[in-house]
């Protein structure tokens, strides 16, 4: 993300400013990869994540918030090793400081190797020492793909093929990446799931909606119903569309659940042959970059194809 408009940048460093190319980008992983047209830089080794243990110490490096002084150093440990299911990138959760001005820079251990590339943190109210990188071993091969063919661009290999669900009752379909689970046992209440996201699809007749209708009403009526119940619920995202012929409504919001878990939510709401759809994704706000992209992705699969059979 800290170069995703550019394709060419300065580095620049305590003695020298260099000039380098974009050669190629990865969007899945957060990746990009420069040319400089120079020989006989310093190199750092990279190392292998594989073998970090939780409670290992670490070290960040780059220029937070582009501050004045030269090069800023962090220390933490390793929190945690997460692995996105729908990606396959492998993450390092860390409490070393990262900042604006960290991403791309190294996470470091202490035999000086390179283990992980910083991209992300959890910023909110209570949210302390929640900073992820790029396990190195995640991108070795996309580094010798690229050293063996200089001008190609990085492509998202890691996303896997899609599996369409068509529910039988209801007469919609839904595409979902093929790691998910599906749990169809309730038609009206679909399930689709891995250990960090979970995705309900539910059909309600809109006469059971109170009455409520258009759909903007019964929308703005659940938000006010989840402002009062959860804790630090703040709607980020509100649009009416029109999706694959349906007009509805997208949404997205953060909160704190009844167990004190800050959750990340995307939904898409729609009403059709006189009934109701309720598309709604939930995980983690700590793997909200790594989980929204396939969140969106399949609330702007869900089609309907006809009548309800009931």
């Amino acid at each position: 993300h800290v170069v995703e408009s550019l394709n060419e940048v300065q580095i620049v460093s305590s003695t020298q400013k260099l000039s380098a190319r974009v050669v190629g980008r990865d969007r899945v992983r957060d990746l990009a990869v420069l040319k400089l047209s120079v020989t006989d830089l310093p190199v750092i080794t990279l190392g292998d994540s594989d073998q970090l243990k939780l409670g290992e110490e670490v070290v960040t490096l780059g220029y937070p918030l582009g501050l004045a002084g030269g090069l800023s150093i962090s220390r933490g440990v390793v929190s945690s090793l997460r692995k996105d299911e729908t990606s396959g990138v492998s993450y390092i959760q860390t409490d070393a400081a990262i900042n604006p001005g960290n991403s791309g820079g190294p996470l470091v251990n202490l035999r000086g190797e390179v283990v992980g590339i910083n991209t992300a943190k959890l910023v909110g109210a209570g949210v302390e020492g929640l900073g992820f990188a790029i396990a190195i071993n995640s991108i070795k091969p996309l580094l010798a793909q690229l050293m063996s063919s200089p001008q190609a661009a990085l492509s998202p290999t890691a996303v896997p093929a899609l599996r369409t669900y068509a529910n039988p009752t209801y007469t919609y379909s839904i595409a979902y990446p093929s790691p998910w689970r599906l749990d169809d046992g309730n038609p009206a209440r679909v399930r689709l799931y891995t250990s960090q996201i979970e995705v309900i699809i539910g059909a309600y007749r809109s006469t059971e909606i109170l009455g409520r209708d258009p759909l903007e009403q019964w929308v703005d009526y659940q938000i006010q119903i989840w402002a009062f119940r959860l804790d630090s619920f703040e709607l980020a995202y509100y649009k009416k569309v029109i999706r694959n012929g349906l007009e509805g409504i997208d949404l997205i919001v953060t909160y704190t659940d009844r167990d004190g878990l800050p959750l990340y939510a995307r939904a898409f709401y729609a009403v059709a042959g006189g009934w109701f759809f309720s598309i709604y994704g939930t995980t983690l706000q700590s793997d909200q970059r790594l989980d929204a992209p396939a969140l969106q992705q399949v609330m702007a699969s869900f089609t309907f194809t006809g009548r309800v059979n009931l």
